[in-house]
């Protein structure tokens, strides 16, 4: 009887790592999509040597 509460104990704790484990899987890819999503956007806000628009800031910069 001991031995098989000790089973079902360690299957316990396996399932709960794993399920903890998929959280922050979870998390780390939400934080990586969101990072993409900044990274886009700071290209836009700067602009690129090419820009002529005076809405960024390397278009700005070529107004000077």
């Amino acid at each position: 009887m001991a031995q098989s509460f000790a089973m079902r104990l360690q299957e316990a704790k396996r399932q709960l790592k794993n399920h903890l484990l998929s959280e922050v899987a979870d998390e780390v890819n939400a934080r990586r999509e969101e990072k993409q999503e900044s990274e886009e956007q700071a290209v836009v806000i700067k602009g690129t040597d090419a820009d002529q628009s005076g809405q960024t800031i390397k278009g700005l910069e070529k107004r000077r």
